[in-house]
């Protein structure tokens, strides 16, 4: 300006055309030339406020601003000489003369150390008061013209907190003599700085709130239509805070405020303003503002470069209605990442500096847009590894009373996590090496409930995909104990993401924390809720870890806390074979208990079933285990034995002999089995011939095998004991006779259940004999008739095996049968019963036995042994008659040899006869009792008048009966022996009486 007038043509043609001024100086305000420049319309004052710094280069160096009095005096003389002048920015230098970049009068610090506050000696505050004054003064007084906009500007009460804003007269008189248009755009409590960030105008930032500005402009002529319109609104749509990220490309980011999307919320409120009858193009247009730049904020950059928080489009669309064409403001972050890298990088540079960044405000907006990166297909890693320190920092960042610093530590532990997800083993170890670990743990403490859930999600990923190492450290921070809190979550989120931690970490549980995790565990695991199921499979592993760790183990306190039933009915519906062998391995434990809680489990209603299964399962050792508890079940209750066998314990029983080679198990096993044949019928006859096969596999003896031989010979006979006819002629085809039979000549205490077995089967049918022949039975059984007890036993059955068959005799006598049978006839007075087999068999052989079969026994001796039976004064009459029988057969045999047969020895006959005194006379002694029960009956008439004694009814009922058939059975006895005498031939020698 001081060489405006240097010539004619600046003069006249050059200055009129210039529109813009910079005053870098009060004494280039020069008045003189200043109403040359008749097109001005844009001034930068920078020379108003100089910043002073103090203490420079120390760590206490501080700047504070002051006024240049001389531009301060010059400023409203200078500004009425442009009569075209629109707009006038203020700036501010610093004390050596250069420009600050980017001043915000409403950031700096007065400098207000001057005592005094008379002009001109007043302090920078009073000196900046006395200004407004001035410039409300100047509109007021029409030295200024009402389209002149000021920017720059702010009262300087509002850095003064303390002050009453409210108050304010230099804010009062602004509001009141500043054109209405910049009052309604007045900034309000240091609002006015987001929009110097962002490089563009703002009007006046006064001390009042908004209400108070808002009544002064309604009092005002025109004041209420201006606070109506439309244009209002769209203008705060316009003031979004914009960023500027130099990385790589520029990118223009843009974040409406908290303060400024309230005051957005409220201008619509106040208006009563109905958002869904704006244009959404207008809306848009209003929102791109916003990316505005350059001196007169006219240029938008591309749109491919501008993005908008999302967040605040969140908030614009969902909380405040507006009709937003988000299509049209949303761009594809993803293409951008890296400069959403160098944005936190700047931050994590500037925080570990201790410096201001200026991105702070949109860390978690970058935070953001790097989680979903991350979360979508196939990112690249590398494009973010090197933010891993820069977000440990930030979760180590932690703040209860500052939602931003928590919403920062849950966005950064979500990029974590996600790293830790899809990264490679050395990002994770990364991650971990830079103390991830101890922030989740801290994490766990917080009483945001986001954030731990972040935490417990990034330990459960670190817990799959990270090393027992990993595991430890978890561990010695101290986590395991707020894990186990956090299991009474209402969350179940929290309640399934600790539960995997802690059966990762089930090595690391103390023992003393064991009864407070059981008693959660049974909880979480009694809850019916559907989306509980996916914690089953971690209750379980440490359900499992308690039961097996513990000594004693807690068995009473899972019975008295009523988990029973539910495992129960987890075993029998989950399809989940990990769940499945570990909760058989916890009741392989349960069972493990005193036979009173043995008792206590069984007795839930399922219980059995489960027990069968876990007897089936192909895990041996859980396998052996049930079938050792199955053998002490059945000898509880006879009910059991009933449910296990519908429910198929057979089925793993033989299933176990088979396999197992350990003969302890098969000893138990065996017996076990034993026990079930014992009591009844098999299932189904498919399932005896299964068994009848395995047993007959067992059937190999030798030291270490006895005793489960002798268990399969009884399981074997007690099988066949409850089959039927046809069954058991199917069933001898299977081959277990002849194993049987060899067991014979063993020197092995097996020999009761073998001759049982056979002797069943003698009995049984023409097809069992003719089996038992095939295996040379009858050998093996007179080979061995005098040198195992129970000669009775095989006495009886080769009786049955010969009976009406002259082979099979003739098979018996060459196998030296008959030397054996009379010796048994020779054996001492107690030896009734083998006595009376031996002698059974003898008649067996006499009867269907050919002459010289007869007279291969005679010459044996057996005639004369039977004479010394009859001596006998002790022997049944029963087997007396058999003896007779046998007598009449050999000598019927001899007749037919040779009929001059003599008589019998005087002796023999003597000593029959006697026999036969003894027999009538017991008969006369039966006769006698025929008159007792008489009486007895006559006595068990009169008894039954008497209804009111109890013991006299009992009497009746039992002693009386038992009596009366014990009587009757005698006499039907003795009338059978008079019939079977009577029928001997009166023509024997035994007539001659």
């Amino acid at each position: 300006m001081s060489c405006g007038a240097t010539c004619k043509m600046i003069l006249h043609d050059a200055m009129p055309r210039i529109t813009t001024l910079c005053i870098d100086k009060s004494s280039q305000m020069n008045l003189a030339v200043a109403s040359r420049f008749r097109d001005i319309r844009e001034l930068r004052i920078n020379s108003l406020f100089i910043r002073r710094i103090y203490e420079a280069g120390t760590d206490d160096e501080f700047g504070e601003v002051e006024l240049d009095l001389e531009t301060k005096i010059c400023v409203v003389p200078f500004l009425s000489r442009f009569p075209l002048l629109e707009k006038v920015r203020f700036g501010g230098k610093k004390d050596d003369g250069t420009d600050i970049e980017g001043f915000i009068l409403a950031s700096e610090c007065y400098n207000d150390w001057q005592v005094e506050d008379i002009y001109p000696n007043e302090g920078a505050r009073e000196s900046m008061l006395s200004f407004l004054d001035l410039i409300s003064g100047a509109y007021k007084c029409g030295s200024l013209s009402k389209r002149l906009k000021l920017s720059g500007l702010c009262c300087p009460n509002e850095y003064y907190g303390s002050r009453n804003s409210s108050s304010c007269q230099t804010c009062l008189r602004a509001c009141k003599s500043f054109p209405l248009e910049q009052v309604v755009e007045f900034e309000c409590r240091r609002s006015s700085i987001d929009n110097g960030l962002s490089g563009r105008m703002y009007g006046l930032d006064v001390c009042l709130d908004r209400a108070k500005i808002d009544s002064i402009v309604e009092s005002r002529s025109g004041g209420k239509k201006s606070l109506l319109s439309e244009d209002r609104l769209l203008r705060h749509l316009g003031r979004g805070r914009r960023y500027r990220i130099n990385a790589q490309k520029t990118l223009h980011f843009v974040k409406y405020k908290k303060q400024e999307l309230d005051e957005i919320k409220r201008v619509i409120e106040y208006a009563e303003m109905d958002v869904k009858k704006l244009s959404m193009e207008s809306v848009s247009n209003a929102i791109m503002n916003s990316f505005a730049m350059g001196s007169n904020n006219d240029i938008i950059p591309c749109k491919k470069m501008c993005i908008l928080s999302e967040a605040s489009l969140d908030y614009l669309v969902n909380e405040i209605g507006l009709p937003v064409d988000r299509l049209d403001l949303e761009t594809d972050l993803m293409k951008h990442i890296q400069q959403f890298v160098w944005v936190l990088m700047q931050c994590h540079d500037a925080n570990m500096n201790d410096r201001f960044c200026e991105y702070t405000d949109i860390e978690i907006d970058c935070l953001k847009v790097v989680r979903h990166y991350l979360k979508g297909n196939k990112p690249s890693i590398q494009q973010v590894i090197e933010l891993i320190p820069c977000l440990v920092q930030f979760t180590n960042l932690y703040a209860y009373n500052s939602e931003i610093q928590n919403e920062k530590n849950l966005e950064a532990a979500h990029v974590l996590k996600n790293i830790f997800v899809k990264g490679t083993d050395e990002d994770r170890k990364k991650v971990v090496r830079e103390g991830a670990l101890v922030s989740f743990n801290r994490m766990l403490d917080s009483p945001k409930e986001p954030i731990v859930n972040v935490a417990l999600l990034s330990l459960v990923e670190i817990a799959i995909k990270g090393t027992s190492d990993n595991i430890d450290t978890i561990a010695e921070l101290g986590a395991i104990p707020k894990l186990i809190r956090h299991l009474d979550s209402k969350h179940m989120d929290f309640v399934q993401s600790s539960l995997q931690i802690l059966a990762a970490a089930k090595d690391h549980i103390k023992v003393h924390s064991h009864t407070i995790l059981l008693r959660r565990v049974i909880r979480i695991m009694n809850m019916k809720e559907s989306h509980q199921s996916d914690s089953l499979s971690n209750c379980a592993v440490l359900l499992r870890d308690i039961l097996e760790a513990d000594s004693p183990r807690p068995i009473q306190t899972v019975i008295n806390l009523d988990l029973v039933p539910r495992l129960i009915e987890i075993l029998s519906t989950t399809k989940d074979e990990a769940i499945r062998l570990n909760l058989e391995h916890v009741m392989i434990n349960l069972l493990a208990g005193t036979n009173e809680q043995v008792e206590l489990l069984v007795a839930n209603v399922g219980f059995i079933p489960v027990l069968v299964s876990l007897a089936e399962s192909q895990d041996s050792a859980i396998s052996e285990k049930a079938i050792s508890i199955v053998a002490k079940v059945v000898g509880m209750k006879d009910k059991y034995q009933g449910l296990l066998l519908q429910s198929g314990i057979i089925t793993p029983l033989l299933r176990v002999l088979k396999d197992s080679n350990v003969v302890s198990t098969l000893e138990s096993v065996s017996s076990t089995l034993v026990s079930f044949c014992r009591v009844g019928k098999l299932t189904n006859f498919d399932t005896s011939k299964e068994a009848l096969k395995v047993l007959t596999e067992l059937l190999v003896i030798n030291d270490e095998t006895v005793v489960v031989v002798c268990n399969s010979c009884w399981g074997l006979y007690h099988i066949l004991r409850h089959l039927t006819y046809e069954e058991v002629n199917e069933a001898i085809n299977i081959g277990f006779i002849k194993p049987l039979l060899g067991l014979l000549s063993t020197p092995y205490n097996v020999h009761e259940p073998v001759l049982k077995s056979l002797h069943l089967l003698s009995s049984r049918s023409d097809e069992c004999i003719e089996a038992i022949s095939l295996c040379n039975g009858i050998s093996y059984l007179s080979k061995t008739l005098l040198s195992i007890t129970n000669q009775e036993l095989i006495a009886w059955t080769i009786s049955n095996i010969i009976s009406g068959s002259r082979d099979k005799i003739q098979t018996a006598i060459d196998n030296n049968l008959a030397p054996s049978l009379v010796q048994m006839l020779a054996m001492e007075k107690d030896k009734a019963e083998p006595k009376k087999a031996a002698l059974w068999t003898l008649y067996q052989m006499t009867k269907a036995g050919s002459s010289s079969h007869v007279k291969c026994l005679v010459s044996e001796g057996c005639l004369n042994k039977l004479f010394d039976l009859f001596g006998n004064t002790e022997m049944e009459c029963n087997t007396a008659m058999i003896g007779i029988w046998t007598l009449k057969n050999i000598i019927k045999a001899g007749k037919e040899q040779s009929p001059n047969t003599s008589r019998l020895p005087s002796s023999g006959v003597l000593s029959i006869e006697k026999k036969l005194q003894e027999m009538i006379e017991m008969n006369l002694q039966f006769e006698q009792n025929d008159d007792r029960v008489e009486l007895i009956e006559k006595k068990i008439a009169w008894l039954k008048f008497d209804r009111q004694n109890a013991r006299v009814q009992s009497l009746k009922n039992v002693a009386g009966n038992l009596l009366k058939e014990q009587l009757r059975d005698n006499d039907e006895r003795l009338q059978e022996l008079i019939q079977k005498i009577a029928d001997i031939d009166k023509k024997s020698p035994l007539g001659h009486a």
